[in-house]
């Protein structure tokens, strides 16, 4: 039957590299005996100092990660900020400008013309899933092979100069928001309904499709 200090090792050595596991396991027993030592000498019991002291060394898949200069994280502090600036410069504009180009293409060549917004806004999402896991996923790789990007040091000099007033206010974005909304989401709908007909009274688009028929060549 071995001991929890026997369990322990054999749990942090299972994750170590093999060259390393003898060296390790002995330093690691010395240490762990020794720290159990320093209790029995205070007048600990030794099956309860050494729980403790196992305890306190902490999970052993951690202890073998310190050991093996292996990181736990999936970005970790290196990475991080260029990983953050990059998936948030991506994602402020590229799903965006796919959803309304997919919604445009729907409304004016498509044959659910109804469906355009729906699909424009599933490109949007899809596009932006698809970047946050590749963007990352480069990232990992690039934290994992601890390959150097380069990127010049912080300076004081990059410190903005202080509060500049914003020339576009809140309500002008959120109206600007609302209003390409509105415009897109009319692209389709104008085919069910729309404020103009013929002479027949049939309903008649106000931006015939026609007018982009280069989209279905």
């Amino acid at each position: 039957m071995t001991t929890l200090t026997d369990r322990y090792l054999a749990a942090t050595l299972r994750s170590v590299p093999a060259p390393r596991r003898e060296e390790i396991a002995t330093e690691l027993r010395a240490s762990i005996e020794d720290m159990i030592e320093d209790r029995t000498t205070g007048g600990q019991d030794t099956a309860t100092a050494e729980r403790e002291v196992l305890t306190e060394l902490g999970n052993p898949a951690q202890l073998a990660a310190r050991y093996a200069d292996r990181r736990l994280q999936l970005i970790g502090p290196t990475y991080y900020l260029a990983w953050e600036r990059l998936l948030k410069l991506l994602l402020s504009f590229v799903p965006a400008t796919v959803g309304v180009v997919v919604g445009l293409v729907e409304a004016t060549g498509g044959d659910n013309p109804g469906g355009a917004v729906g699909a424009g806004i599933a490109s949007a999402l899809q596009v932006a899933v698809q970047i946050s896991f590749w963007v990352t996923l480069v990232f990992a790789v690039l934290e994992r092979t601890n390959i150097p990007l380069c990127l010049p040091e912080w300076s004081v000099d990059q410190l903005p100069e202080g509060p500049v007033d914003r020339q576009i206010t809140r309500t002008d974005t959120a109206a600007a928001i609302v209003w390409l909304t509105f415009v897109i989401a009319y692209l389709p709908w104008q085919h069910f309904q729309s404020w103009v007909s013929d002479d027949g009274g049939r309903n008649l688009p106000i931006l015939d499709p026609a007018l982009w028929s280069f989209a279905r060549a």
